[in-house]
């Protein structure tokens, strides 16, 4: 997301200087390209916080499984030498 919206930032600033400095875009095409571009950013913005937290969320489950399986371990390591001084 934080790509595109640099791609979209980038195509902004072409459609103005293709519109002001080169003269080479109609006022029209120009004001349709820069009104759907925004659109864009705006929903990136939405959705990038939801997204981000989602990512967040699921870096912070892996860690908590990845622990969990750990003391598992440590657990059956245990109840293993247990087993083994017994015979």
């Amino acid at each position: 997301m934080h790509v595109e919206s640099k791609v979209i930032v980038n195509l902004i600033r072409t459609a103005q200087n293709e519109r002001f400095n080169e003269n080479k875009l109609s006022g029209l095409v120009y004001e349709i390209r820069i009104k759907k571009y925004n659109e864009r950013l705006q929903e990136i913005k939405r959705e990038l916080p939801g997204l981000e937290k989602r990512y967040r969320e699921g870096q912070h489950h892996k860690h908590k499984k990845a622990k969990k399986h750990s003391k598992n371990r440590k657990t059956a390591n245990k109840k293993d030498r247990k087993l083994r001084k017994k015979r």
